[in-house]
């Protein structure tokens, strides 16, 4: 498995929520270097409404970077759905790994 980056939300409760925004690129260095350069956009923890998350090949969660709507923004080139679109997107992404279980 390749390495890869992963967006996750944090709702207006505070908690983590699937957004289903990940990027693998042609080679783990690749993806390291990509995620590196998105530091440019990083805010403290409490300012964040979202957490860019770079996995090793082997899924571990290797670094975390915080961004807020604007780094969200700059990263994806797309505007942030809602809180409540975050909450159906995180809803449905738990059914489907509980179906596959």
């Amino acid at each position: 498995m390749p390495s890869y980056m992963e967006i996750i939300f944090i709702d207006s409760d505070g908690d983590a929520r699937q957004t289903n925004m990940r990027l693998a690129l042609d080679s783990d260095r690749e993806t390291w270097a990509h995620f590196n350069k998105c530091r440019t956009h990083g805010v403290g923890i409490k300012q964040a409404t979202f957490l860019l998350d770079y996995h090793r090949g082997n899924n571990d969660l290797s670094d975390t970077i915080a961004i807020d709507n604007a780094g969200f923004t700059a990263i994806t080139g797309r505007a942030p759905k809602t809180d409540a679109e975050y909450r159906q997107i995180d809803g449905e992404f738990w059914d489907a790994v509980q179906k596959a279980a």
